[in-house]
């Protein structure tokens, strides 16, 4: 990525998607979208890569358009990179834990953990089987 083209500025979509969007301001005004991920973490889109976290997905006039661009390209995906719970914990996240390390090792899946009442393993769709690696989801 040539860093010179870019201002300090950045942008993320409002939503919460499976994928990461983030739009960076060039000097010139106009901002570029990529979503960073991980080689290999998005398949599907791949072609459009041009270093190890950014790939490339087109230039806007401005940030107000992340969010349009940001649910056409997961429309385009599918359901396969929607967020579901995969494992729930009330007596503390042994497993979780253990799920957590799993997807930092492989560094192609998204995860995320979040305590409501309970302990909650949040992965995309598609991340299920990395994950069966470990334990069958409980949900």
């Amino acid at each position: 990525m040539n860093w010179d083209i870019y201002t300090d500025n950045h942008a993320h979509p409002s939503g919460f998607y499976g994928i990461e969007f983030i739009a960076y301001e060039r000097r010139d005004g106009r901002w570029d979208l990529f979503v960073r991920e991980a080689q290999g973490a998005c398949p599907e889109l791949e072609e459009g890569r041009i270093d190890e976290q950014h790939i490339f997905l087109k230039s806007l006039e401005g940030p107000n358009q992340i969010d349009v661009v940001a649910a056409e390209v997961m429309a385009s995906l599918g359901d396969s990179y929607d967020a579901i719970v995969y494992y729930r914990e009330t007596d503390g996240r042994r497993v979780i834990d253990r799920l957590c390390e799993h997807f930092k090792c492989h560094r192609t899946g998204f995860y995320c953990i979040q305590a409501r009442n309970v302990w909650e393993f949040v992965i995309r769709r598609k991340d299920g089987p990395l994950a069966e690696e470990i334990t069958p989801s409980n949900v």
